[in-house]
């Protein structure tokens, strides 16, 4: 502090500081240097799970047709129904937020048929007439105020889709049974809906699935389209259960663990040669993701009814 050249020390310092925040800059910008990466697994490498909620939050109509768990039956938008009066088949989907992920998969399907879309989808509430719980208060109102739109409007198909490994009554969530899926099922008959779609269980990550091809690239070198590593078991028991309250009715139940899944290994890309995730975290599906899903069980969810 006493030497002869006491500005000398502060300009480094602060050199040194202005150093650091431009390296730092370079590495958000190209997101951890994602350019030493093939340009095949750049953008897995480079992803950004943040910014990515965001954008399907808005895919998924977040706040107009996918209610969050504060929001009541009110909140929901006019768009969430595809011109009422129209004479098109109308589809309605009913659900949670799995639900609400097969909704752009249904609008991309819709460009090739005429069918309208109805969708009716809140965080953390499954399709089940009577179920609550403490962390999703209103989801009881909530599925009640759906029947009655369903009885006013009377569609041709319903979809129900729901996380159903999720919903085993710990932690404060609600609790799904088989007797309550298949009574739901069983009143959506008594109205004169005639064709009901079950969807059971989507495969679940144990970390973001756009991370598993590039871990697995990190390991073996190679892109993979399939894996069993990282696979959580859960949605494979509750979609066994599914399936089993679906016996009995006259409701169709498609299987995506079936569809997705061969040989206890699941789909982790729709692109053999692209990586291309099928979900954009652990269980949410993607753009691409849902339009494969859609794409694939479309002949059953659009089937003329018996």
């Amino acid at each position: 502090r006493f030497g002869g050249n006491r500005n000398a020390i502060p300009r480094t310092l602060l050199a040194c500081m202005a150093a650091c925040a431009l390296i730092g800059g370079v590495i958000y910008a190209t997101d951890g240097c994602a350019f030493r990466y093939p340009k095949e697994i750049r953008a897995l490498a480079g992803y950004h799970y943040d910014s990515d909620r965001d954008f399907y939050e808005q895919a998924y109509r977040g706040g107009d047709c996918f209610l969050s768990a504060k929001a009541t039956f009110a909140d929901i938008a006019v768009q969430c129904v595809d011109d009422p009066h129209g004479t098109a088949r109308l589809v309605a989907l009913w659900g949670d937020s799995h639900a609400a992920s097969l909704y752009p998969g249904l609008r991309e399907m819709q460009k090739q048929g005429a069918f309208r879309i109805a969708q009716f989808t809140a965080s953390a509430c499954p399709p089940v007439i009577g179920l609550h719980g403490e962390r999703r208060r209103n989801c009881e109102s909530f599925n009640d105020s759906v029947i009655l739109r369903l009885r006013a409007l009377l569609p041709d198909v319903v979809i129900l889709e729901a996380h159903w490994a999720l919903y085993s009554g710990t932690n404060g969530w609600p609790e799904f049974d088989i007797a309550t899926l298949r009574g739901t099922i069983e009143a959506l008959q008594a109205m004169g809906i005639h064709q009901i779609v079950v969807i059971g269980s989507l495969p679940t990550w144990k970390i973001d699935q756009p991370r598993i091809a590039f871990e697995l690239w990190r390991q073996e070198s190679v892109i993979q389209d399939r894996t069993a590593k990282f696979l959580d078991p859960a949605p494979f028991t509750a979609d066994r259960s599914v399936r089993t309250a679906v016996l009995g009715t006259k409701a169709t139940f498609i299987s995506p663990i079936d569809l997705l899944c061969k040989g206890g290994a699941c789909l982790i890309s729709t692109d053999p040669q692209i990586p291309t995730p099928v979900a954009w975290d652990n269980d949410h599906l993607s753009l691409a993701g849902s339009a494969f899903f859609v794409e694939h069980a479309f002949k059953f969810i659009l089937a003329p009814p018996n």
